[in-house]
């Protein structure tokens, strides 16, 4: 079997794009599998590209880290006539993350662990002041066997690499990839930086969570014209189920502005890891046609999350009878929220005191008026007066006592 630069044993071919076709191949002199991706072959062609080829390898293999796949080698294969250009890259044993996402939603949990080790692997990066420029689910390996999924980033240091030929341009295939989870000031023509590759795992992060990616278009010139103008929905608007701390996550990551969205891998990290497993309540109509969380509209608890898998705890809300308020400490007893004292009604305390504000403060000085009338009218007649006397005297005496109560 013909070895690349008789090192490399090329196997099956894992993948084909506009950056090149990757094998999976055998390391002969230290026998252990590696990936091999060999990139098109005009790309020597470009001025100085086997320089900038050499330094974004060495750039990358000085990236160590556990999700990020190592760089071997680099070099050039000419058993062919024409030199071809080469990369031998640690082999990860998984799955593309695209491939991951067209089978079906994840669970919440897995969701948050593989997005938080691509942004532990970016800050990583960044610190060393080197952007991806092409994050996307296409170039994130992932194994989800074991109690916990695995993730490797590939491509480091290719996309600037791609990015300054004009080879790039005419990558149709690579260029339909990019665009779905290019940043605005990209699709402007601007460099990227790590605000760049914070933007394109928000468009990952919004595709795990939804199952397509927040823009689309029929052609990658739309699709870049609607990152720059055009602003997505919420995640929750396609998937109501998900929990509302998504929205906030997803939503800073992909503002238009580099300055609006985190201020580094780090920031978006520590947000996916506290985002709310608990999903957001559904609304239910009441008798009335008022609209209120389902978890109110009946007794049972319910669960919220149907439909979608999720190892996270679903949250359940269980309707609690109103509970009377406690006196303050300033009240007198028997004038808290649910003391009978402050209940109003037919044959209630409330109605009594009513009755007795007519009885001892409207009724006797009404009597007094009344009865000096009256008596003024029966002088005048030659009649005896003493009803009228006995009507204001009582009053005088019913105001008295009212007064004596107010006053003790």
């Amino acid at each position: 079997m013909r070895a690349l630069a008789g090192r490399y044993e090329l196997h099956t071919t894992l993948g084909r794009g506009g950056m090149g076709v990757v094998h999976k191949g055998l390391d002969r002199e230290l026998g252990r599998t590696v990936a091999v991706k060999l990139l098109p072959a005009e790309l020597l062609r470009q001025p100085d590209f086997r320089a900038r080829f050499r330094r974004e390898g060495r750039t990358a293999a000085a990236l160590s880290h556990g999700s990020i796949a190592v760089m071997h080698d680099i070099g050039e294969d000419t058993a062919d006539g024409e030199p071809v250009p080469y990369l031998v890259m640690e082999y990860v044993d998984g799955s593309p993350l695209n491939e991951v996402i067209a089978a079906g939603p994840l669970p919440l949990d897995q969701v948050r662990t593989i997005v938080a080790d691509v942004l532990d692997a970016l800050e990583h990066s960044h610190r060393k002041g080197i952007v991806h420029r092409d994050i996307k689910p296409g170039n994130v390996m992932v194994d989800l066997r074991g109690s916990r999924p695995r993730v490797k980033i590939l491509d480091f240091g290719i996309a600037k690499l791609m990015a300054d030929t004009a080879t790039r341009l005419t990558a149709t295939g690579h260029m339909v990839g990019t665009a779905l989870y290019m940043s605005p000031e990209q699709a402007e023509g601007h460099g990227a930086n790590a605000k760049s590759d914070i933007y394109a795992v928000g468009c990952m992060l919004y595709e795990l969570l939804t199952g397509r990616p927040p823009l689309t278009a029929e052609t990658p010139t739309a699709v870049l014209l609607q990152h720059i103008r055009q602003t997505p929905q919420p995640p929750s608007a396609r998937r109501p189920d998900l929990p509302p701390a998504w929205d906030e996550v997803v939503m800073r990551a992909l503002a238009k502005r580099p300055e609006d969205r985190y201020a580094d891998a780090a920031e978006m990290q520590a947000a996916v890891l506290a985002a709310d497993g608990t999903p957001a309540p559904r609304m239910a109509p009441d008798a009335v046609g008022v609209a209120r969380p389902a978890a109110e509209a009946a007794p049972a608890t319910q669960p919220a999350d149907r439909g979608i898998p999720s190892a996270v705890p679903i949250a359940a809300t269980t309707v609690r009878s109103p509970q009377p308020a406690p006196p303050s400490p300033s009240s007198p007893p028997g004038t808290g929220a649910g003391d009978p004292q402050q209940q109003s009604g037919p044959g209630s305390p409330m109605a009594l005191s009513k009755i007795g504000f007519v009885c001892w403060v409207v009724f006797p000085p009404a009597a007094i008026v009344l009865g000096l009338v009256a008596q003024g009218r029966f002088r005048s007649q030659g009649r005896p007066d003493t009803p009228a006397k006995v009507a204001w005297i009582g009053g005088i005496v019913m105001t008295a006592f009212a007064f004596l109560g107010l006053i003790t």
